[in-house]
Protein backbone atom coordinates (compact mmCIF):
# COMPACT_ATOMS: atom_id res chain seq x y z
CA UNK A 1 0.00 0.00 0.00
CA UNK A 2 1.49 3.45 -1.05
CA UNK A 3 0.19 6.65 0.25
CA UNK A 4 1.02 10.33 -1.42
CA UNK A 5 0.67 13.28 0.42
CA UNK A 6 1.47 16.26 -1.44
CA UNK A 7 0.64 19.90 -1.92
CA UNK A 8 1.79 23.34 0.05
CA UNK A 9 -0.32 23.33 3.38
CA UNK A 10 2.89 21.92 4.55
CA UNK A 11 1.11 21.60 8.28
CA UNK A 12 -1.70 19.94 7.79
CA UNK A 13 0.59 17.54 5.47
CA UNK A 14 2.29 16.47 8.75
CA UNK A 15 -0.49 16.18 10.82
CA UNK A 16 -2.34 14.06 8.55
CA UNK A 17 0.70 11.68 7.81
CA UNK A 18 0.74 11.71 11.96
CA UNK A 19 -2.84 10.94 12.28
CA UNK A 20 -2.40 7.99 9.96
CA UNK A 21 0.66 6.67 11.24
CA UNK A 22 -0.93 6.31 14.75
CA UNK A 23 -3.69 4.07 12.83
CA UNK A 24 -1.55 2.19 11.08
CA UNK A 25 0.97 1.56 13.95
CA UNK A 26 -1.83 1.00 16.50
CA UNK A 27 -2.96 -1.97 13.73
CA UNK A 28 0.13 -3.26 12.73
CA UNK A 29 2.33 -2.99 16.55
CA UNK A 30 5.15 -4.84 14.65
CA UNK A 31 5.99 -2.78 11.66
CA UNK A 32 9.86 -2.09 11.00
CA UNK A 33 10.01 1.93 10.32
CA UNK A 34 12.46 3.48 7.70
CA UNK A 35 12.98 7.18 7.42
CA UNK A 36 14.26 8.77 4.55
CA UNK A 37 14.73 12.23 4.41
CA UNK A 38 15.08 12.33 0.26
CA UNK A 39 14.49 9.84 -2.43
CA UNK A 40 17.76 8.23 -3.96
CA UNK A 41 17.09 4.60 -5.30
CA UNK A 42 20.43 2.70 -4.26
CA UNK A 43 20.00 4.29 -0.92
CA UNK A 44 16.42 3.00 -0.75
CA UNK A 45 17.27 -0.29 -1.66
CA UNK A 46 20.08 -0.60 1.14
CA UNK A 47 17.67 0.70 3.31
CA UNK A 48 14.99 -1.79 2.88
CA UNK A 49 17.21 -4.62 2.33
CA UNK A 50 17.85 -4.34 6.13
CA UNK A 51 15.03 -5.26 6.98
CA UNK A 52 14.59 -8.01 4.67
CA UNK A 53 13.16 -11.06 6.50
CA UNK A 54 10.28 -8.69 8.22
CA UNK A 55 6.72 -9.25 6.86
CA UNK A 56 5.97 -5.78 7.39
CA UNK A 57 7.68 -2.74 6.96
CA UNK A 58 6.50 0.64 7.16
CA UNK A 59 8.34 3.27 4.94
CA UNK A 60 8.01 7.32 4.96
CA UNK A 61 9.83 8.51 2.19
CA UNK A 62 10.17 12.86 1.20
CA UNK A 63 10.53 13.24 -2.74
CA UNK A 64 11.51 16.27 -4.77
CA UNK A 65 10.40 15.49 -8.36
CA UNK A 66 7.53 13.62 -9.49
CA UNK A 67 9.53 11.27 -11.10
CA UNK A 68 10.52 9.64 -7.70
CA UNK A 69 6.95 8.97 -6.86
CA UNK A 70 6.37 5.96 -9.69
CA UNK A 71 10.18 5.24 -8.71
CA UNK A 72 9.53 4.34 -5.34
CA UNK A 73 6.24 2.17 -6.81
CA UNK A 74 8.33 0.21 -8.46
CA UNK A 75 11.08 -0.61 -5.98
CA UNK A 76 8.84 -1.75 -3.23
CA UNK A 77 7.25 -4.88 -2.51
CA UNK A 78 3.88 -5.60 -2.51
CA UNK A 79 3.19 -6.22 1.41
CA UNK A 80 5.31 -2.63 1.92
CA UNK A 81 3.30 0.16 3.63
CA UNK A 82 5.09 3.55 2.42
CA UNK A 83 3.95 7.52 2.94
CA UNK A 84 5.55 9.63 0.67
CA UNK A 85 5.58 13.02 1.08
CA UNK A 86 5.91 15.62 -1.86
CA UNK A 87 5.72 19.37 -1.01
CA UNK A 88 4.51 21.03 -4.43
CA UNK A 89 3.28 24.43 -5.01
CA UNK A 90 1.44 22.84 -8.53
CA UNK A 91 -1.19 19.90 -9.34
CA UNK A 92 0.31 16.57 -10.37
CA UNK A 93 -0.67 14.40 -12.77
CA UNK A 94 -0.04 10.91 -14.46
CA UNK A 95 0.46 9.00 -11.00
CA UNK A 96 0.19 5.17 -11.29
CA UNK A 97 -3.62 4.60 -10.17
CA UNK A 98 -2.51 1.93 -7.52
CA UNK A 99 -1.20 4.95 -5.28
CA UNK A 100 -3.88 6.32 -3.07
CA UNK A 101 -2.86 10.56 -2.95
CA UNK A 102 -4.28 13.33 -0.70
CA UNK A 103 -3.67 16.58 -2.32
CA UNK A 104 -2.99 19.56 0.77
CA UNK A 105 -2.98 22.78 -0.87
CA UNK A 106 -3.19 26.28 0.60
CA UNK A 107 -6.23 28.58 -0.93
CA UNK A 108 -5.65 31.74 -2.78
CA UNK A 109 -6.18 34.78 -0.15
CA UNK A 110 -9.42 35.89 -1.63
CA UNK A 111 -10.90 32.32 -1.17
CA UNK A 112 -10.00 31.89 2.47
CA UNK A 113 -12.21 34.86 3.08
CA UNK A 114 -14.82 33.19 1.70
CA UNK A 115 -14.16 30.02 3.19
CA UNK A 116 -14.01 31.96 6.75
CA UNK A 117 -17.06 34.39 5.97
CA UNK A 118 -18.82 31.19 4.65
CA UNK A 119 -18.12 29.25 7.50
CA UNK A 120 -18.14 31.29 10.37
CA UNK A 121 -20.49 34.07 9.39
CA UNK A 122 -21.13 36.65 12.12
CA UNK A 123 -18.90 34.71 14.32
CA UNK A 124 -15.47 36.20 13.18
CA UNK A 125 -14.80 40.13 12.94
CA UNK A 126 -14.19 41.28 8.94
CA UNK A 127 -10.49 42.58 10.50
CA UNK A 128 -10.10 38.91 11.59
CA UNK A 129 -10.89 38.02 8.09
CA UNK A 130 -8.85 40.20 6.48
CA UNK A 131 -5.73 39.40 8.54
CA UNK A 132 -6.18 35.62 8.01
CA UNK A 133 -6.88 35.40 4.29
CA UNK A 134 -3.28 37.25 4.25
CA UNK A 135 -1.13 35.19 6.54
CA UNK A 136 -2.26 31.68 7.84
CA UNK A 137 -0.09 29.45 6.51
CA UNK A 138 -2.17 26.37 6.60
CA UNK A 139 -6.36 25.31 6.59
CA UNK A 140 -5.33 23.34 10.08
CA UNK A 141 -5.40 27.07 11.73
CA UNK A 142 -9.12 27.00 10.43
CA UNK A 143 -9.84 24.10 12.47
CA UNK A 144 -8.24 25.70 15.44
CA UNK A 145 -10.73 28.40 15.00
CA UNK A 146 -14.03 26.21 14.82
CA UNK A 147 -13.02 24.25 17.50
CA UNK A 148 -12.37 27.17 19.53
CA UNK A 149 -15.80 28.85 18.42
CA UNK A 150 -17.73 25.15 18.84
CA UNK A 151 -16.48 25.39 22.88
CA UNK A 152 -17.24 29.15 22.95
CA UNK A 153 -20.13 29.19 21.46
CA UNK A 154 -21.25 32.70 22.73
CA UNK A 155 -17.87 34.31 21.27
CA UNK A 156 -17.17 36.53 18.55
CA UNK A 157 -13.16 36.71 17.45
CA UNK A 158 -11.47 40.10 17.53
CA UNK A 159 -7.69 40.76 16.47
CA UNK A 160 -6.76 40.45 19.87
CA UNK A 161 -7.91 36.53 20.39
CA UNK A 162 -6.03 34.97 17.76
CA UNK A 163 -3.05 34.61 19.32
CA UNK A 164 -4.69 32.47 22.26
CA UNK A 165 -6.41 30.55 19.08
CA UNK A 166 -3.65 30.22 16.78
CA UNK A 167 -0.11 30.64 18.45
CA UNK A 168 2.15 30.62 15.22
CA UNK A 169 0.56 33.81 13.87
CA UNK A 170 1.79 37.23 14.78
CA UNK A 171 -0.72 39.65 15.03
CA UNK A 172 0.54 42.80 17.26
CA UNK A 173 1.42 44.71 14.21
CA UNK A 174 -2.56 44.13 12.85
CA UNK A 175 -3.95 44.83 16.47
CA UNK A 176 -2.15 48.14 16.78
CA UNK A 177 -3.48 49.06 13.09
CA UNK A 178 -7.35 48.36 14.30
CA UNK A 179 -6.59 49.82 17.94
CA UNK A 180 -5.50 53.25 16.73
CA UNK A 181 -8.38 53.00 13.78
CA UNK A 182 -10.75 52.41 16.32
CA UNK A 183 -8.91 55.19 18.91
CA UNK A 184 -8.35 52.67 21.21
CA UNK A 185 -5.34 54.70 22.55
CA UNK A 186 -4.17 52.78 25.53
CA UNK A 187 -4.56 49.33 24.43
CA UNK A 188 -2.42 50.99 21.15
CA UNK A 189 0.49 52.30 23.02
CA UNK A 190 0.96 48.79 25.43
CA UNK A 191 0.86 47.15 22.42
CA UNK A 192 3.47 49.39 20.51
CA UNK A 193 6.22 49.05 23.28
CA UNK A 194 5.70 45.30 23.53
CA UNK A 195 6.09 45.11 20.10
CA UNK A 196 9.14 47.46 19.62
CA UNK A 197 10.49 45.22 22.77
CA UNK A 198 10.86 42.26 20.46
CA UNK A 199 11.05 43.52 16.83
CA UNK A 200 11.93 46.71 14.58
CA UNK A 201 10.22 50.08 13.91
CA UNK A 202 10.45 49.15 10.10
CA UNK A 203 8.11 46.74 10.18
CA UNK A 204 5.50 48.39 12.34
CA UNK A 205 5.96 52.13 10.42
CA UNK A 206 5.55 49.81 7.20
CA UNK A 207 2.08 48.34 8.17
CA UNK A 208 0.61 51.50 9.48
CA UNK A 209 2.00 53.26 6.27
CA UNK A 210 0.11 51.08 4.07
CA UNK A 211 -3.29 51.41 5.98
CA UNK A 212 -3.18 54.58 6.01
CA UNK A 213 -2.27 54.97 2.14
CA UNK A 214 -5.10 52.59 1.71
CA UNK A 215 -7.78 54.76 3.86
CA UNK A 216 -6.32 57.67 1.81
CA UNK A 217 -6.90 56.57 -1.74
CA UNK A 218 -10.54 55.36 -0.49
CA UNK A 219 -11.45 58.62 1.26
CA UNK A 220 -10.25 60.23 -2.30
CA UNK A 221 -12.12 58.38 -4.31
CA UNK A 222 -15.13 59.02 -1.70
CA UNK A 223 -14.59 62.47 -2.25
CA UNK A 224 -14.58 62.31 -6.26
CA UNK A 225 -17.87 60.49 -5.47
CA UNK A 226 -17.30 57.43 -6.45
CA UNK A 227 -19.60 54.90 -5.51
CA UNK A 228 -18.85 51.79 -3.03
CA UNK A 229 -19.10 49.33 -5.52
CA UNK A 230 -16.77 51.22 -7.60
CA UNK A 231 -14.19 51.41 -4.80
CA UNK A 232 -14.66 47.60 -3.85
CA UNK A 233 -13.31 46.59 -7.30
CA UNK A 234 -10.20 48.71 -7.05
CA UNK A 235 -9.17 46.74 -4.06
CA UNK A 236 -8.28 42.93 -3.98
CA UNK A 237 -10.01 42.03 -0.58
CA UNK A 238 -13.14 41.13 0.05
CA UNK A 239 -15.98 43.14 -0.27
CA UNK A 240 -17.26 42.95 3.49
CA UNK A 241 -13.73 43.70 4.66
CA UNK A 242 -13.54 46.98 2.33
CA UNK A 243 -17.33 47.97 3.37
CA UNK A 244 -15.31 48.35 6.84
CA UNK A 245 -12.32 50.08 5.76
CA UNK A 246 -14.65 52.51 3.92
CA UNK A 247 -17.39 53.57 6.96
CA UNK A 248 -14.18 54.21 8.57
CA UNK A 249 -12.61 56.26 5.69
CA UNK A 250 -15.66 58.24 5.48
CA UNK A 251 -14.89 59.77 8.98
CA UNK A 252 -11.47 60.52 8.72
CA UNK A 253 -10.29 63.89 7.30
CA UNK A 254 -8.48 63.77 3.60
CA UNK A 255 -6.05 66.58 4.67
CA UNK A 256 -5.30 64.51 8.07
CA UNK A 257 -4.81 61.35 6.15
CA UNK A 258 -2.13 63.17 3.68
CA UNK A 259 -0.25 64.63 5.97
CA UNK A 260 0.44 61.97 7.78
CA UNK A 261 1.49 60.23 5.06
CA UNK A 262 3.96 63.37 4.12
CA UNK A 263 4.72 62.86 7.76
CA UNK A 264 5.97 58.90 7.77
CA UNK A 265 9.22 59.29 5.79
CA UNK A 266 10.17 61.67 8.65
CA UNK A 267 8.82 59.45 11.24
CA UNK A 268 11.02 56.84 10.04
CA UNK A 269 13.99 58.39 9.85
CA UNK A 270 13.68 59.92 13.74
CA UNK A 271 12.48 56.45 14.97
CA UNK A 272 15.50 55.08 13.18
CA UNK A 273 18.12 58.19 13.97
CA UNK A 274 17.26 58.11 18.31
CA UNK A 275 16.04 54.79 18.75
CA UNK A 276 12.82 55.88 20.55
CA UNK A 277 9.18 54.97 20.32
CA UNK A 278 8.09 58.58 21.21
CA UNK A 279 7.25 59.47 17.50
CA UNK A 280 5.82 56.26 16.70
CA UNK A 281 3.22 56.71 20.40
CA UNK A 282 2.59 60.91 19.43
CA UNK A 283 1.53 59.64 15.90
CA UNK A 284 -1.00 56.95 18.16
CA UNK A 285 -2.04 60.01 20.38
CA UNK A 286 -2.46 62.56 17.54
CA UNK A 287 -3.67 60.04 14.30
Amino acid sequence: MILLFYGDDVKLIKIKVDEWEKDIFKNHQHLDKILLESFNPSVFINATEETLFSDLRYIKVYVQKKDDINSILKLSKKSDIIAIIFYTEKPIDGIDKSIKTFPFFLPKPYQIANILIEKFSKKIDPIVIDFLSKNITSLYEIEKIDYYLKNNPDKVIKIKDLPYIIEEIDVSVFSIIDDIINRKIESALNSIINFINVSEYGVLIKNLFSTIKMLYTIKKMIVNKVNDQAIIKKFNLHQIILKKYIEIAKKLDISELENLLIFFPILDLNSKKFLTDYFVCKLTIDF
